[in-house]
């Protein structure tokens, strides 16, 4: 079982401890699982239609998984959705295996999986590519093919009314204002 829940800062993803009793999530707070997603399908048309597919590339969840929204006849501020694990070359019986019990423990101190470092050294190794998986979108023509960076920051921001208001004549220093912004 999955809840909608409200967006939360993109920092909580590093954050490990003890949330307070009495406190909203209240409890033992850790890194149960890092990776990223891949679409098998467009995300946008499955969230609406409360079907979303997709494979998982984590350190515990693997493989080909949906998200499906259940229609619940009372409203519910939360909207619940099932998690389930398609099967493929991943799935294993419950009564065989419960990652929940043989994985119980934080990877917060794991690389991502896939991440740069030792990447290179099996890519030499590599075999042939495997075919792309189906359902996954076409790069268009003209894309060029490129790792991604090993980590984004992103680019911070304050919340204004509008732009600075600057005189854009005259001899300047430098092309930045006092306020932070940059004029090109």
């Amino acid at each position: 079982m999955a809840v909608h829940v409200e967006d939360h800062p993109i920092s909580y993803n590093r954050f490990e401890g003890q949330i307070a009793a009495g406190e909203y999530g209240a409890g033992k707070v850790i890194i149960w699982d890092k990776g990223t997603w891949t679409p098998l399908e467009d995300p946008k048309k499955g969230y609406g239609a409360g079907k979303l597919k997709f494979a998982l590339h984590g350190h515990k969840l693997k493989g080909i998984w949906a998200l499906v929204r259940i229609h619940n006849k009372e409203e519910t501020k939360q909207e619940p959705w099932l998690l389930i694990k398609e099967k493929d070359e991943y799935v294993r019986p419950a009564s065989e295996y419960s990652v929940v019990d043989e994985m119980p423990d934080s990877v917060a101190g794991l690389e991502m999986p896939g991440s740069l470092s030792g990447v290179k050294a099996a890519s030499a190794k590599a075999s042939p590519k495997k075919k792309k998986a189906s359902g996954l979108p076409d790069l268009p023509g003209n894309a060029l093919k490129a790792d991604l960076p090993h980590a984004l920051k992103p680019q911070l921001a304050t919340l204004v009314d509008g732009p600075p208001m600057t005189r854009l004549s005259g001899p300047t220093k430098s092309n930045s204002t006092a306020t932070g912004y940059s004029l090109a």
